[in-house]
């Protein structure tokens, strides 16, 4: 692996270097705390529709597509093993009838 020095142009790294800036890349790749983070904070703002279907059963028209998408938004952390992966599912248009 070659890099870039001010002034003195391309350099072969030495080998433990290169080792390092690959793991460094693999752990940032595997780090999934702020997928995690994102992921609990789009199941925060659809709390309310759950709550709501289960105090006023059939108030949620389209209830099935939440509950779908939040399985989805769950799954995350299991279904991808890079962050780059990742794909986030598309949250449903609200139907209140």
């Amino acid at each position: 692996m070659k890099t870039f020095i001010h002034g003195v142009g391309l350099q072969d790294l030495p080998s433990d270097e290169v080792d390092r800036i690959k793991a460094k890349r693999l752990a940032k790749e595997t780090d999934f705390r702020g997928i995690r983070s994102e992921r609990n904070r789009l199941l925060q703002e659809t709390d309310w529709i759950v709550i709501r279907e289960r105090e006023q059963a059939g108030s949620v028209h389209n209830f099935e597509a939440f509950m779908k998408y939040r399985q989805e938004l769950r799954d995350i952390p299991t279904k991808y093993n890079k962050v780059s992966l990742v794909k986030w599912p598309t949250k449903p248009e609200i139907d209140l009838g």
